[in-house]
């Protein structure tokens, strides 16, 4: 058997080694440690820092929205960084997204935000949740009468811009979270390119020897013009006779604008041609946002009209007709395509109306020829002008029939001449001789090659 010594001395020595553990144990966790940097402690981390702000927007008591915002125009969208900490809090710019040209913002302690609530609720405006927006965009008069847009009621605090993360911080007063003081963040964009887009702002935020908090506050931005138009080409049936009257029509809207006021007009405001703007329904907006899969706020329908006079050209026809809303828009172009029909007939049943030069090398040239009849036998047709320059043009007499005149005219492109398409405004006219002579329109199409 063993002895008491040899059972008790082991049980001693392995009790010593575990209160040497635990003396060390405790006492390392008793010093201090020391930190060579500020605590950063990120949105889902939990943290009494995370308790610092909370962040918001305007419109997203339903959620966060995409903000329409329109092609070519400068924008801007506030959101807000809520105090609810005893302590000042400060907000230094961490780093902004590239599609954020500027961020700027503005605080406003507890007592500032609700006087700004008591001049809303005398102007009887009544509004839904903490978004400050509200109270800012119906703050439209004061007692002797004076108006200011939000970007101006804005702007009028003196905003801090954050030109780069090295900005200066900006302090946000103290609050609690019965009455919290704001920080009031302006995201700007610049409208340039169209399309969806993140405009974002990340920012410190720390009490003073605090830790620091990173927050980030972001708007999706979907860029679209501000008016639109579908379909972006229309045919008029053929012209046959003095006085006719053909319409087409085009359906305009604007995604970002609740009133959408539209000017439609030829390019060239011929006589021949006359625009009609009518406003859309309600229904008729529901109904256009469906098919064309995009958001309407407001739109019109535009007819165009073209009578049939001795103003027009025969042949065949192309028009820009131009769309235009507020004075600085950038104009919308839909055209509209038809022909004017007379005793003339151009080219063959397959190629009517044109003259088709095909792809041809531009070192070679190319030729052809194609016939033009003139029904009856009073009247004649002769070559009256063309473009561009650089086409020969010839038109030589057939053997007439007895109730037809018969031509064939000749258009060649030089060798060395045109490389590429040819331009837009290729024509050849023609002048119908008779008792009321006209133009007869014939376009020339053709593209060199190398």
């Amino acid at each position: 058997m063993k002895s008491f010594t040899q059972i008790v001395l082991p049980l001693v020595i392995v009790m010593a080694l575990i209160g040497g553990v635990t003396f060390l144990a405790h006492y390392a966790g008793s010093q201090p440690r020391t930190n060579k940097r500020p605590t950063v402690v990120e949105d889902d981390a939990a943290s009494e820092a995370r308790d610092l702000v909370e962040v918001g927007a305007a419109d997203e008591e339903d959620g966060p929205a995409i903000v329409l915002a329109e092609l070519h125009r400068p924008g801007q969208q506030y959101c807000w960084l809520k105090n609810v900490s005893s302590a000042p809090l400060e907000l230094t710019l961490k780093g902004k997204s590239t599609d954020c040209e500027r961020v700027a913002a503005i605080t406003l302690n507890a007592e500032q935000w609700q006087e700004l609530n008591r001049q809303a609720a005398r102007l009887g405006v009544a509004w839904v949740g903490e978004s400050w927006q509200h109270p800012v965009n119906l703050l439209t008069a004061t007692a002797n009468g004076w108006a200011m847009t939000e970007s101006a009621w804005f702007n009028h605090q003196r905003p801090q811009t954050f030109d780069e993360p090295s900005a200066k911080a900006l302090r946000v007063p103290a609050g609690s979270p019965e009455q919290p003081a704001f920080a009031v963040v302006r995201l700007d964009w610049t409208g340039a390119e169209p399309g969806p887009s993140l405009v974002r702002a990340e920012f410190w935020v720390a009490r003073e020897h605090g830790p620091r908090q990173r927050k980030t506050v972001e708007r999706k931005v979907a860029v679209l013009p501000a008016i639109q138009a579908a379909p972006g080409w229309a045919q008029f049936k053929d012209l046959t006779g003095r006085g006719q009257r053909e319409t087409v029509s085009y359906t305009c809207w604007s995604p970002t604008r609740g009133n959408l006021r539209l000017q439609a007009r030829d390019a060239r405001d011929h006589a021949a041609f006359a625009c009609v703007v009518e406003p859309l329904t309600e229904v008729e907006c529901r109904n256009v946002a469906q098919d064309q899969k995009s958001p309407v706020r407001s739109g019109c329908r535009v007819y165009v009209s073209v009578t049939e006079s001795e103003s027009l050209d025969l042949g065949p026809f192309s028009r820009e007709i131009v769309l235009r809303g507020e004075a600085d828009d950038t104009p919308v172009i839909v055209r509209a395509y038809g022909v004017v029909r007379g005793p003339v007939k151009v080219g063959t049943p397959a190629e009517p109306d044109v003259i088709d030069l095909g792809n041809f090398p531009t070192r070679k040239g190319v030729s052809r020829s194609v016939p033009v009849v003139l029904q009856g036998s009073d009247g004649k047709v002769t070559v009256d002008s063309w473009s561009p320059d650089y086409l020969g043009v010839k038109l030589d007499a057939r053997p007439a029939e007895p109730d037809a005149q018969r031509w064939e005219l000749t258009v060649a492109v030089p060798g060395g001449a045109a490389v590429g398409k040819l331009p837009p405004a290729s024509t050849v006219f023609l002048k119908v001789h008779g008792a009321t002579p006209r133009r007869l329109r014939i376009p020339v199409l053709g593209q060199g090659t190398q």
